[in-house]
């Protein structure tokens, strides 16, 4: 989580809360596009900054993300855009709105870049 941290902290973001970052603006009921929107752009600022590595050819744009119902609640998917998915986590990381420095968020990252490197890897 280094760059992850260099980015926040050099931007002064450190403060600023994952939806205040990403949802413009707040609100309290969101909804499956936010969550597939906030987790969209949450991974394209991480695979630019360097905190989630992606090998090439592939470009953070070639990942698509999805809210469904599983058996323990709504959960976030994510796939290759035409191809498999990988179920990532439970909507809980996203909805805490934690700082940007949280350990739920460098959690969140953590998965979000396993889960890429799964579909990468079975393509």
């Amino acid at each position: 989580m280094g760059k992850w941290a260099e980015f926040i902290n050099g931007s002064g973001l450190g403060r600023m809360s994952l939806h205040q970052y990403y949802l413009n603006p707040v609100h309290l009921q969101l909804t499956d596009y936010d969550f597939e929107e906030l987790s969209q752009n949450l991974f394209a600022d991480a695979v630019a900054v360097g905190a989630i590595v992606i090998p090439q050819p592939y470009a953070a744009d070639d990942f698509e993300f999805f809210c469904e119902q599983t058996n323990y609640g709504r959960g976030l998917n994510i796939c290759l855009q035409g191809g498999r998915e990988t179920q990532l986590f439970h909507l809980s990381y996203l909805r805490q709105n934690g700082k940007l420095t949280s350990t739920y968020l460098a959690t969140l990252l953590a998965y979000i870049g396993l889960g890429a490197e799964e579909l990468i890897n079975a393509s």
